[in-house]
């Protein structure tokens, strides 16, 4: 797999978000570099999960900027906005909902295999594919159940596999959304020291949970903080909002 680059950056300024016509959060600017996380708070419906789609180019904001810059051992790449470049296809960010995302009637390997595929620019060769899976088995604690059809896992189970798509193909930007759902003890300590081996090695995560990742933030977000004041002098409450 391509190694990550050496150095990644991401600043987002003056993001503006809506859904359904209703503004979500105004005015929202942060920046997060190699080995750094940001935790998103804030209650149901104030637009966690839009705000990672935002970031994963899945859509445009209705105004502000996404730039994100690389730099490897030979050069520096230029910024990249958000509305020219579409980040998954680039290869940038993997964005993880909080679905596993996985066909039951598979097994575990074919569901990654064709993860793996659908995550790596160019095919890999059988024996290099082959390792790939292996090591994102490995890391979850669930090499053992690779033949075994996903549907006969237990929920904690699927939840490790459906995160093992993470290591399937390198991107250095993660965007997790409730990454800790379903996930016993032990299997949120393996997400965590995951997570870290990935900031260890200069990626970026960005997660949206009310789960704790066991790993301290270097940026923590409440979205209640950005919401936008109705002409009354009253904040936005998306949940009451008709």
């Amino acid at each position: 797999m391509a190694e990550i680059p050496q150095y990644v950056r991401i600043e987002i300024e003056g993001l503006q978000a809506q859904r359904g016509g209703k503004i979500l959060f105004s005015q929202l600017s942060f920046s997060l570099q190699s080995g750094q996380i940001a935790v998103i708070n804030g209650a149901n419906g104030t637009g966690k999960s839009t705000l990672l789609r935002l970031i994963a180019g899945l859509y445009p904001p209705l105004s502000g900027t996404i730039d994100l810059s690389m730099a490897t051992a030979q050069k520096t790449a230029p910024a990249l906005e958000n509305k020219n470049i579409s980040l998954p296809r680039q290869g940038f960010s993997h964005y993880l909902s909080d679905k596993n995302a996985m066909k039951p009637q598979l097994s575990v390997r074919d569901n990654l295999r064709f993860w793996c595929r659908f995550f790596t620019d160019k095919r890999l060769g059988a024996g290099e594919e082959k390792k790939v899976l292996l090591r994102a088995l490995d890391k979850v604690k669930m090499a053992a159940y690779a033949d075994l059809p996903f549907a006969a896992l237990s929920t904690g189970q699927k939840r490790r596999i459906g995160l093992s798509r993470l290591l399937t193909g390198a991107r250095p930007l993660w965007l997790l959304d409730e990454p800790g759902s379903g996930l016993d003890q032990a299997g949120a300590a393996l997400f965590s020291q995951i997570c870290r081996e990935h900031l260890a090695a200069g990626g970026l995560v960005i997660a949206a949970t009310h789960t704790p990742l066991g790993l301290p933030a270097d940026i923590s977000l409440n979205l209640a903080d950005y919401r936008p004041q109705t002409p009354e002098g009253q904040f936005y409450d998306p949940l009451q909002a008709g």
